[in-house]
């Protein structure tokens, strides 16, 4: 079996996470419109997406880039904080400075 690729990864994430959401949504006492469902589907796609995004690297992946794009995910649908990503991008920054 093949390992998967980035794009498989985050597709997979945003499904099963769109999936919960719909879940959440239906096990909730609010009324069931397209609209509802809708902002469900996106809502928690993007928050899983976006959390498969942050960890890649940390489960092998190399691109750096992805790491920044979960976080603007994460930022766009309201999971996380600006100040959240602000710590996390000075020990980045840290990080790096201090590789010889």
């Amino acid at each position: 079996m093949e390992a998967w690729t980035p794009l498989q990864i985050f597709m997979a994430s945003y499904a099963a996470a769109a999936i919960g959401g719909v879940g959440a949504l239906l096990a909730s006492d609010r009324p069931i419109t397209l609209r509802s469902l809708g902002k469900a589907l996106v809502y928690y796609g993007v928050a899983g997406c976006g959390f498969a995004m942050t960890g890649f690297e940390y489960i092998g992946g190399k691109e750096k880039p992805w790491r920044i794009i979960g976080f603007a995910a994460l930022l766009g649908v309201g999971a996380i904080k600006v100040s959240d990503v602000a710590a996390v991008a000075r020990r980045m920054l840290s990080s790096e400075d201090s590789k010889p």
